[in-house]
């Protein structure tokens, strides 16, 4: 039995349920996706001549981006946390900016949506009020609510004087109050919990430390849990979330492949200088000047270009040098790139076109949030249901521990918190389309601009379709007119 089941089994011991199964598996397997290296597939070992020979993939790195890319639609400078109270507002922004929050939080949200889930930790340290960021490594949810967590446990290893040392926090809330439990565990092996001592915690923490329990009467716990928006599929009665790109893994293994299959077609087919290696021996020349020895190299052997061949010409009728050039496939390559990049922003929610690959790059499509009916817009707003609700409860417990250290004397409760998200690069194409249509209608607006606008092309452009269309309609109704005065003269 490892540490990590000794610490499962402790809890269990003190009546806590803590859901695990195979769910830290399949965290750690996302999180291998997350950091572009999976054993296995992007370092794997093939045979080459009966030799055994370590390779390594070619990796997009499709998982970060995707989490990069709802880090900045979700969370960037534009959002704000928005507190009627001036006073109240600047002491909740000089806690955030001390705690570095706008990096912190930004990078906790893109590893949590990785994952599945992040925690965050607010504490009093020396009376001034602190902010962990904690990965899924060093947590355990203990008991839920449903989805919510209601009961944490963090974990912090140490080694001290050739002594392994575990440091055990447990967070829950208990009788309309929140309590914070220490304990601490030293072992002489690092995969074991060994026995508790709490006489370490001065060690650990640099201070006295006068009790092992700390009680808040608080009705909200000093931690918040980030994650994606999205129900765990793997166990439908798991409250655990998982990651934003869990139903995608095979679609990164097609999009690596590819991409490496690009490099390949690169280096396979480049053009290959086939020459005897004779040649590539040093050569010795008389300087007809001096009369003195000189040796010279013809070709550069260390040129990767170039292949040497031991040539027998009485043999075959091999040249002494040929050119290869290869044939390459990277326009099918690509389009098999394009292809599955298409897919993977269709599973992530950004819409069918946020991806495409150009000239060795990824590119992503900005203009694919353009309306409220986007997929990239709903899916953007269905996460920030859950981050709104993390920071909101973030600065209620940073008012409550400014409580406790006697610089807020207000009720956190009572306090007009809103969280403002960033639209600015939504605009509503649909809304604005028809307002165009009607103003043309009513002969405010001249036909081309609304083709210019709908069609998104020049205005030199628009006039010429303008142009055509109108040309079209005088010639239908000259047609009919004609058609009807023979009608008539009949």
């Amino acid at each position: 039995m490892n540490k990590f089941d000794e610490i499962i089994k402790l809890t269990e011991s003190k009546g806590y349920n803590p859901i695990v199964g195979n769910i830290r598996i399949k965290q750690q397997q996302w999180l291998n996706w997350f950091r572009g290296d999976v054993n296995g597939f992007h370092t794997f070992n093939m045979k080459i001549n009966g030799i055994e020979t370590e390779f390594h993939r070619l990796t997009m790195n499709m998982p970060k981006k995707i989490c990069e890319d709802y880090h900045s639609l979700i969370w960037n400078d534009k959002c704000q946390i928005k507190i009627d109270n001036v006073e109240t507002k600047k002491m909740v922004d000089d806690v955030l900016e001390d705690n570095s929050f706008e990096v912190e939080f930004g990078s906790m949200m893109e590893l949590a949506f990785g994952v599945g889930m992040g925690y965050m930790i607010e504490y009093l340290e020396d009376s001034v009020t602190k902010i962990d960021f904690i990965n899924f490594e060093n947590a355990i949810p203990l008991r839920f609510d449903n989805t919510k967590v209601t009961a944490l446990l963090t974990m912090n290893y140490y080694k001290m004087e050739k002594q392994h040392i575990t440091h055990l926090v447990y967070q829950y809330m208990e009788d309309d109050a929140y309590c914070v439990e220490h304990e601490v565990y030293v072992s002489n092996k690092e995969d074991k919990l060994g026995r508790k001592d709490n006489s370490k915690l001065m060690l650990i923490t640099g201070k006295k430390v006068n009790k092992e329990k700390f009680i808040f009467k608080v009705s909200k716990p000093f931690f918040q849990v980030i994650r994606p928006n999205i129900k765990n599929h793997f166990d439908i009665n798991s409250p655990y979330s998982v990651s934003i790109y869990a139903t995608m893994l095979d679609y990164f293994v097609a999009c690596d492949t590819l991409l490496d299959a690009l490099d390949g077609d690169t280096e396979t087919n480049k053009t290959r200088i086939i020459v005897d290696g004779a040649l590539l021996k040093t050569k010795v020349i008389t300087n007809d000047a001096t009369g003195e020895l000189q040796y010279i190299n013809y070709f550069d052997k260390n040129d990767k270009t170039m292949l040497a061949l031991p040539f027998k010409d009485s043999e075959t009728d091999q040249k002494a040098i040929e050119f290869f050039s290869g044939v390459y496939q990277h326009d099918k390559i690509e389009i098999g790139l394009n292809a599955i990049l298409r897919y993977i922003g269709f599973r992530a929610g950004l819409g069918k076109n946020y991806y495409s690959f150009q000239d060795g790059n990824v590119y992503q499509n900005e203009t694919n949030v353009i309306s409220t009916n986007a997929d990239t817009y709903k899916s953007k707003k269905k996460h920030e249901q859950v981050i709104k609700q993390v920071i909101k409860d973030l600065v209620i417990s940073i008012l409550e521990l400014e409580k406790i250290a006697g610089r807020y004397s207000g009720d956190a409760s009572t306090e007009n918190i809103e969280i403002i998200f960033d639209d600015s690069i939504v605009i509503d194409d649909e809304a604005i389309d028809t307002k165009y249509k009607e103003l043309n209608a009513s002969g405010m607006l001249a036909s081309w601009r609304v083709v210019s606008r709908i069609l998104k092309i020049s205005e030199t452009e628009a006039k010429e379709i303008v142009a055509e269309a109108e040309e079209a309609s005088v010639a239908k109704q000259a047609a009919f007119v004609k058609a009807y005065d023979n009608d008539d003269d009949e």
